[in-house]
């Protein structure tokens, strides 16, 4: 994110003390094993969703050979199933937020729908027939709900627990509308 902010505060011409540092450089010497991006300086070996869309859709890493291998690492891991895309796969070994005790999985394997078209988006670069899958998947999710969920289940249903309910029309929404 401080790589985003450094390159708009040189597209805006304001003061950029962020100016200095080679992120691209530093991102992948920290971050990048070869065949995707580590989700943390830890380096555990999931894979996790987020690290892998971010770097290239803000446009710091431009190399499509890193683009295609990490969205493939992604797309192995059946983080885009039933919808793009998962943050990481269910056994991960992170721990979220206090609140995933009563909303078991919240933050693992539900799919989140404000990454999803980010990360279609990005594989209509490198895999135009599985973006126009998912594209499609999209479509149908939207005609069936006639709206936009925040989260979705493994099984692709709104995803509820005993506490919480997720927003059943997400302005995300318009992240679709870009594709």
């Amino acid at each position: 994110m401080v790589a985003s902010l450094s390159q708009s505060l040189d597209r805006l011409n304001l003061i950029n003390p962020f100016k200095r540092f080679d992120y691209e450089k530093l991102i992948k010497k920290h971050f990048w094993n070869g065949n995707y991006f580590f989700d943390d300086l830890k380096k555990w070996s999931y894979i996790a969703a987020d690290a892998n869309i971010f770097p290239f859709y803000f446009d710091i890493i431009k190399d499509k050979r890193m683009l295609k291998s990490a969205l493939e690492v992604v797309h192995h891991a059946s983080l885009d199933l039933p919808l793009p895309v998962k943050y990481t796969p269910k056994n991960a070994p992170v721990k979220f937020i206090w609140s995933e005790l009563f909303m078991h999985h919240y933050e693992l394997d539900t799919t989140w729908t404000h990454m999803g078209p980010l990360y279609i988006s990005l594989l209509k670069t490198v895999n135009p027939a599985l973006a126009k899958k998912h594209i499609k998947a999209y479509t149908t999710m939207i005609e069936s709900y006639k709206n936009y969920p925040e989260a979705l289940t493994p099984r692709g249903k709104p995803f509820t627990s005993q506490l919480y309910h997720c927003d059943q029309g997400m302005l995300w929404a318009a992240n679709y509308l870009t594709l």
